[in-house]
C-alpha cells in the first residue's frame, strides 16, 4: 500500500483534517479484520467525502494513490465496484434495502472488494435497518459496507456495534480554506471567509465562495436576528424562511420531476404501437403513483434541509453574539457581520438566571453532540465570576465533573488546574463561613464550589481544610455547618486514611440522625484506596439496607479510579446483587455505568453483559444508561484531540498556568 509518512494513504491525506482517523482505519478494513465502517460527525465534518476517500483507498491497486483511474472513478461515483446509495427522500424503505442487499452480495468486477457506500444511513426505517443488519452481520465474502450518519446513536444499537466507528470532527476553517485555494483557485481571503461562514463544511464553503445566490441567501438569513426585535417581526421572519425553503424545494424538484416522469412513460412504451402496448400502459398508473410519492418525499426533504441549513446559520450567529458579548478570544463564524454581532451583544446584557442556565446547558449539549467546541463552553463558564445562582453554576460544575471522568491522565491535571483557576477565586470570595444576611442560595453555591474544588480541582489546601474541620467536628470542636456538612465529609474522605475510613464506618453505623447515616454511607465511596473501595462494595452487598445498597454501588461505579474494578465486581456477583435488591430500584444500581467512558473496551463489555442479563423490571432505564455510555465513549474519544488545547487556552484567559509552569 502506498502511504505518506504517518501511514496515511494519499487519497486520505487531504481530507480537511480527517486524515489521521482515516489512516488508522484503512488498515483494519483492507486487512479484512472489519467488514463495516460507520462514519459519524456533525454537519460540516465531511462524512460522505471521508467515506468516499476511504472507499478509494480500498479499491485502488496502489492503496489509495489519488492519481490512478480507480481513484478518479471513485471520486466521480462511477467505479464498477462502488455501490453509492444516497437517499433522496425522507426515509429509506425496507424494499429498497432488500434490493441493495442483493446487489451488495455480488462479487467485485475486477478488484478485491465490492464497496457499498450508504450515505445518510440514519434515514433507514426500522424494518429497513433490520434488513440491513443481516447483511452487515454476515457480509458476502468480498463486500465492505461503509455507512454515514450524523452520530452513531442515529442507528440501531445492533448495527453500530458491528461497525468500526470513525468519529470525524468539524475541520478548522484554515484547513477548509486551504482546500478551496488549492482545489478551486479561490483567493485566500475569500476562501477563509467562506470557510468560517460555512462552519467548516467544505461543500457549503465552496458554494458560498463561488455562487452569489447562495451567499445572498445566507445574508438574508443572518438579517433575521437584527429584524426580529419583537413577536411580530419574528413571526414574519419565520414565515419568510419557510417560504424561501418551499421555493428552493420547488426549483430543485421541478428540474428532476418531469424528466423522471417522461422516462417512466417511455419505459412503458407510451406513444408506441404494437402488441402488448395497451396492457403495459394500464400497468403504468401504479408505477407513476409510486414515482410521484417518491418525488413528494424528495421535495419535503429538500425543504427541511434548507430550513435546517438556515437554523444552523442562525445558531452560529447567536454563538458569535455570545463570543463578542463575553469578549472571548475565539474565531467568529460570521466575522463579516461584526457590526450586527456587536449590536445584538449589547442588547443581551441582561439575561435572567433561567436564560443563563439554558445558555450553558444548550452549549454543553452542543459540545457533547459535536456541534460546538469545548472552548465555546469554557468561554461561557469564565463569564460566571459574578454569578451567584447555584443552578447556573451547576451547569458549569456538572460539565467539569463529567470531563473529570472522560479525560485521560494526560489531560486530567490540566482540568484540575483550570478548575482551580475558575472556581477558586469565587469560593475564596464566598469563604468557608456565611456572611451576615446572605441567602440560602449562596450557602448552596458555597457547598457546590467546595465539592468541585476538592474533587475535580484536586485543591490540596481545600482538601486539607476540609479534613481539619471534619476532625474538629468529630473530636468535640465546632460542628460542621449544615449546608457544608456533606461537601466537607466527602472532600475529607478523598484524603482519608484507613483509620479515617473506620471512623466514617462507625458514624454510619451509629448516626445521630438519618441524614448523618446517609451522609457517611455515601462518603465511604469517596476514599481513594482500592482496598477500601472493595470493602465498601462488600458492605453494600451484605450489610447496607437493600433499599440503599444500589445507590452505594452506583456511586462506586462513578468513581474515577474505582469504577472499572467496581464493574467487574458487579458482573462477578450479579446473581447475588439481583436477588438482594428490590426489583423496582435495581436499575438505579446501574445508572453509574454511563461514566465508564474512558475505556472503550470496558464499555463494550458492559453493553454485552447487560444485553445478556436483562432485568425483570426497569430495563428501559438500563438501556438509556447504556445508550448514554456509548455517547460518552465517543465524546471522550473526541476530547483526546481537543481538550488539551482548549484547557490551556482557558488557563491563559484566566491568567493562570499549568502546574509547574511559571506564571
Amino acid at each position: 500500500m502506498t502511504v505518506i509518512p504517518g501511514g496515511v494513504p494519499p487519497v486520505c491525506a487531504e481530507r480537511a483534517g480527517q486524515d489521521k482517523v482515516l489512516g488508522q482505519a484503512v488498515g483494519e478494513l483492507s486487512g479484512g479484520r472489519t467488514r463495516a465502517g460507520l462514519f459519524t460527525g456533525a454537519p460540516g465534518s465531511g462524512r460522505s467525502i471521508a467515506a468516499r476517500a476511504f472507499a478509494a483507498a480500498l479499491l485502488c491497486p496502489n492503496g489509495g494513490c489519488d492519481e490512478c483511474p480507480s481513484c478518479r472513478q471513485v471520486r466521480a461515483g462511477t467505479h464498477a465496484d462502488l455501490l453509492l446509495v444516497r437517499p433522496d427522500g425522507l426515509s429509506y424503505g425496507v424494499k429498497q434495502t432488500r434490493e441493495l442487499v442483493l446487489r451488495a452480495a455480488g462479487a467485485p468486477s475486477g478488484g478485491r472488494w465490492l464497496v457499498t457506500l450508504f450515505e445518510d444511513a440514519d434515514r433507514c426505517t426500522e424494518a429497513a435497518a433490520n434488513a440491513l443488519l443481516k447483511a452487515i452481520e454476515e457480509p458476502a465474502p468480498r463486500t465492505v459496507w461503509l455507512l454515514c450518519a450524523p452520530s452513531a446513536e442515529d442507528l440501531v444499537t445492533t448495527i453500530r456495534s458491528r461497525c468500526r466507528v470513525m468519529s470525524l470532527r468539524v475541520p478548522p476553517s484554515s484547513a477548509v480554506a486551504s482546500v478551496l485555494v488549492e482545489r478551486d483557485g479561490i483567493s485566500p481571503e475569500a476562501a477563509l471567509a467562506a470557510a468560517q461562514a460555512a462552519q467548516g463544511h467544505v461543500g457549503r464553503a465552496r458554494r458560498l465562495a463561488a455562487d452569489p445566490t447562495a451567499a445572498a441567501r445566507r445574508l438574508s438569513v443572518l438579517a433575521v436576528p437584527v429584524r426580529a426585535t419583537s413577536l411580530g417581526p419574528a413571526l414574519a421572519a419565520a414565515a419568510s424562511l419557510v417560504k424561501t425553503a418551499e421555493e428552493e424545494a420547488k426549483a430543485v424538484t421541478e428540474q428532476l420531476d418531469e424528466p423522471e416522469r417522461e422516462a417512466l412513460r417511455q419505459s412503458f412504451g407510451e406513444g408506441s404501437t404494437g402488441k402488448g402496448i395497451a396492457k403495459a400502459m394500464r400497468g403504468m398508473s401504479g408505477a407513476m403513483k409510486d414515482l410521484e410519492d417518491r418525488q413528494k418525499s424528495r421535495a419535503t426533504r429538500v425543504k427541511r434541509d434548507t430550513l435546517d441549513g438556515a437554523l444552523m446559520d442562525l445558531m452560529a450567529f447567536y454563538r458569535d453574539v455570545l463570543m463578542v458579548q463575553f469578549g472571548a478570544d475565539a474565531e467568529l463564524f460570521n466575522a463579516d457581520r461584526l457590526d450586527d454581532l456587536r449590536h445584538l451583544a449589547s442588547s443581551l446584557q441582561h439575561l435572567d438566571a433561567l436564560e443563563r442556565f439554558n445558555l450553558l446547558g444548550d452549549t454543553w449539549a452542543a459540545v457533547v453532540a459535536g456541534r460546538s467546541e469545548l472552548d465555546d463552553l469554557l468561554v461561557l463558564t469564565e463569564a460566571l465570576t459574578a454569578e451567584r445562582d447555584p443552578d447556573v453554576w451547576g451547569q458549569a460544575t456538572g460539565a467539569l465533573g463529567f470531563l473529570d471522568h472522560a479525560l485521560d491522565e494526560d489531560h486530567v491535571s490540566l482540568l484540575a488546574d483550570y478548575t482551580r483557576a475558575l472556581v477558586g477565586p469565587v469560593f475564596a470570595e464566598l469563604g468557608w463561613a456565611p456572611a451576615a444576611g446572605e441567602g440560602e442560595r449562596v450557602a448552596t453555591l458555597r457547598a457546590q464550589l467546595l465539592a468541585t474544588l476538592g474533587t475535580v480541582g484536586r485543591d490540596t489546601a481545600v482538601r486539607a481544610e476540609a479534613a481539619r474541620r471534619h476532625d474538629q467536628a468529630l473530636t468535640g470542636g465546632a460542628a460542621l455547618l449544615p449546608d457544608l456538612a456533606s461537601a466537607v465529609v466527602e472532600v475529607a474522605a478523598l484524603v482519608g486514611t484507613e483509620a479515617d475510613y473506620e471512623r466514617y464506618l462507625q458514624r454510619y453505623r451509629s448516626p445521630d440522625t438519618p441524614q448523618e447515616e446517609m451522609r457517611y454511607l455515601m462518603a465511604l465511596t469517596a476514599f481513594s484506596q482500592p482496598a477500601l473501595a472493595e470493602r465498601t462494595f462488600e458492605l453494600a452487598a451484605t450489610e447496607v439496607r437493600s433499599q440503599n445498597a444500589p445507590f452505594v454501588i452506583s456511586m462506586l461505579l462513578t468513581h474515577r479510579e474505582h469504577g472499572a474494578a467496581t464493574w467487574l465486581r458487579v458482573a462477578e456477583h450479579w446473581e447475588r446483587l439481583v436477588a438482594r435488591t428490590p426489583v423496582n430500584i435495581l436499575p438505579r444500581m446501574l445508572s453509574g455505568v454511563r461514566l465508564l467512558c474512558r475505556d472503550a473496551a470496558l464499555a463494550a463489555e458492559v453493553r454485552q453483559f447487560l444485553a445478556a442479563h436483562p432485568l425483570p423490571s426497569g430495563q428501559r432505564t438500563v438501556d438509556q444508561a447504556v445508550e448514554r455510555l456509548g455517547v460518552n465513549v465517543r465524546f471522550a474519544e473526541r476530547l483526546r484531540a481537543t481538550a488539551g488545547t482548549a484547557l490551556r487556552a482557558g488557563l491563559e484567559r484566566l491568567g493562570a498556568a499549568p502546574s509547574g509552569t511559571p506564571r
